[in-house]
């Protein structure tokens, strides 16, 4: 699957704001304020047009979900650590939904391939990272590390809130997927060339 595979599995809605998306959560006094705002970047189809990386102008979901402190980030707890010190690469649990994750354009459509999109992680649960992984211990033929990432996998899956009104994917490298088959848990495994098997350490 190209990295535009991701476009498809998206809900997609009107951008908020001419250069992007505003999200805002509520406050206990029953009013809002803006926490994240994501530019736009081009290319949903193009081989740099990917959710994970992003761009130097726009960083993608790497650079949101990339400490295990979570002392310094309250989404450190959807980041499992593999364990791996090189060669290094993530699968990613995404439960796309309006409410949850989705890619917003100036019109709420598809854009064409080179045009203007950008992610809103509107609730930062329902998006699990599994960081850290050895991608040539987990293909082997140890089978130790193949279960301890099916174990991973598992704790991904128990990482999201709710499944109700979403849909879950995982991503993985073009390595890593045929390890872990077509679907968990009834959950789709895509493949995504976008993401590197050559990640920094997250710590």
């Amino acid at each position: 699957m190209t990295n535009g595979g991701w476009v498809n599995d998206a809900p997609w809605v009107k951008s908020n704001h001419q250069c992007g998306y505003c999200v805002h959560v509520r406050r206990d006094d029953g009013g809002t304020h803006p926490v994240l705002f994501r530019s736009f970047q081009g290319g949903a189809g193009d081989l740099n047009g990917d959710p994970f990386y992003g761009s130097d102008e726009t960083p993608g979901l790497a650079a949101l979900y990339n400490t295990l402190d979570a002392g310094v980030a309250q989404n450190a707890a959807n980041i499992l650590d593999a364990g791996g010190a090189e060669n290094l690469t993530s699968i990613w649990l995404l439960g796309w939904g309006d409410r949850t994750v989705c890619a917003a354009s100036l019109d709420g459509t598809i854009p064409h391939p080179e045009g203007e999109w950008t992610i809103v992680v509107r609730d930062w649960r329902y998006i699990v990272r599994i960081a850290n992984i050895d991608v040539k211990a987990s293909t082997s033929l140890d089978a130790m590390d193949r279960e301890y990432l099916q174990l991973l996998l598992t704790r991904a899956t128990l990482s999201i809130p709710s499944y109700k009104n979403i849909r879950p994917i995982i991503y993985a490298s073009q390595t890593i997927k045929p390890a872990i088959g077509e679907t968990f848990r009834g959950i789709p495994i895509r493949e995504m060339s976008a993401i590197t098997e050559n990640e920094d350490r997250v710590v």
